[in-house]
Parts: structure tokens; sequence; C-alpha cells
């Protein structure tokens, strides 16, 4: 998938097999945002062997190479682009699927589908229990208004911390680094929703927001 996000497919005969491309910025943010999804939305989640270290090949044998590891003696076995981050995503979000029954169990449909400014979100929804995931991704921080759960009914939202925030942010406390490489820092907060039935909050870009209504008591993040 990162090679596939970073050099389209060649088109007529295949080229000489060459190694392929180092993953570009924009093609890591967009795999994450493809995991997310496929994930949490319908059907069940598949990784191919080495994605979930960030693995990347060319055609030929580039795209059948040996599994990266992290575990061994030999420092040769652990390359440079291999991404801690990747893989405490993709461990998230097997256990947020765990924990939340809507996410593998739970009915599908389409929450927001704003083109013009890169927004989408969908819930994921069981009798008195729902999981709305939002995405932004566009380049820019934006404002989200969705429709959930009932007025004055109080929900949670889950912020994982996708990549640090660039250094113009505005963010006046230094990104806190995560203690174990492999642990994916996530934030939340609680709010009401409105008395028009919805709830309003920012993205980041390329990242996403999770919003939890249960009917019996206040989730939280």
């Amino acid at each position: 998938l990162l090679t596939r996000l970073t050099e389209p497919l060649p088109v007529g005969p295949h080229p000489v097999p060459t190694q392929g491309a180092q993953p570009s910025e924009q093609a890591i943010n967009l795999w994450r945002l493809v995991v997310i999804t496929t994930h949490l939305g319908g059907g069940s989640p598949v990784t191919f062997f080495g994605d979930e270290v960030g693995m990347y090949g060319g055609e030929g044998a580039y795209s059948r190479a040996p599994m990266w590891w992290d575990d061994l003696s030999d420092p040769i076995t652990k390359p440079v682009a291999y991404r801690n981050d990747f893989f405490a995503l993709i461990e998230w979000l097997h256990r947020l699927r765990d924990k939340y029954p809507a996410l593998s169990q739970g009915a599908f449909r389409s929450v927001l589908h704003d083109a013009p400014r890169k927004l989408f979100a969908f819930a994921r929804s069981l009798p008195g229990d729902e999981v709305i995931v939002a995405i932004n991704y566009g380049d820019a921080k934006q404002e989200v208004r969705i429709d959930a759960g009932r007025p004055g009914q109080l929900v949670a939202l889950m912020s994982p911390q996708l990549a640090p925030p660039p250094p113009n942010s505005g963010r006046r406390r230094p990104f806190p680094a995560p203690k174990d490489p492999k642990h994916l820092l996530v934030g939340g907060n609680r709010q009401f929703v409105t008395k028009d039935g919805g709830i309003v909050f920012w993205i980041e870009p390329m990242s996403v927001r999770i919003v939890l209504v249960n009917d019996q008591e206040p989730r939280r993040p």
C-alpha cells in the first residue's frame, strides 16, 4: 500500500525491477487515513505483512522482501525505515475494535461528505451505541459540525496523535514523546450535544477524531 501511494502502477511492460522510491510524506499521511478507514469501516480489515512497520518495495522480487524485525540482536535486521508509529497505530485500531463492538458488528452509515473541504465522517451503530469517525484529509485544520446523539447528551471524543503538529501550529507546550515508541498517544474530551442535535470540534490536517455515543452512560475517551 505504501509503495502504491508513492508510485502508481506501471503501464505496459514491467520495467526492470528496482527497490522502489522511499515513501513520500504525502504517501505516509494517506497510508494512515486509509488504514484507519479500513479498520473502522465496514468489513474485516486486512493488513498485508510488512505494512504495519512501513515496508515498501518496487517490482518483482523487491515486492516480496523478507519481513522487517526490530527485536533481534543484530542491528542489520532493523532497517532505518522501520516505522514504530505505524505499528502503534494498527495495534491501537485492533484494541479499539475489540473494545467497541459497534466497530466490528455495527451498521454503517454516512454522516458527512464535504468534498470541497475534504471532510468525511461515517458511523458504525448498534442499538444504543454508536461510534462516529470523522476524517480531515485536507491540508488545513478545520472546524467540523456533525449530528450526534440527542440534545443535552454527553458524548466522548478521542483524538489520536498521528503525527507531531507543524512548528507553526501555535502549540504552547512541546509535543510530548511517548515513553514507548510503539504506544500511540491518544487525547480526549467530552462535550454535550447542542440543542439542535449536533457537536462541534476541530480536526488537524490529515487526521481523525472519533466520537463515542452511548445511551447508557457517557464513555470515557
